[in-house]
């Protein structure tokens, strides 16, 4: 557990030089950011907890939706739906 909490500290420190660098480039009207890290920690073979550390430069509900949105398509793109590209060619695997 005192590895984990050391591993986040040291991220916190890289979120904050994020930070510094959108402060530093006058950007904090530009950019929105949303980052979460965490830990998971197994309780049993299907739950776990999970320590995070989180960091955002986000003016309102409007721009999380933007960021939540970019994440769905990000992952879509990335994690087709194998099934329906299956079916959508006429392949059957029964």
């Amino acid at each position: 557990m005192e590895e984990n909490t050391e591993f986040l500290m040291l991220v916190k420190e890289h979120f904050e030089a994020i930070a510094e660098l959108i402060r530093e480039f006058e950007m904090e009207d530009k950019v929105i950011a949303a980052s979460v890290i965490g830990v998971l920690d197994p309780i049993d073979e299907d739950h776990s907890d999970m320590t995070a550390i989180y960091a955002m430069n986000i003016e309102d509900r409007k721009e999380l939706e933007v960021i939540i949105d970019f994440l769905n398509d990000a992952w879509d793109e990335n994690n087709p739906d194998i099934d329906g590209l299956i079916r959508g060619l006429g392949i059957s695997l029964n």
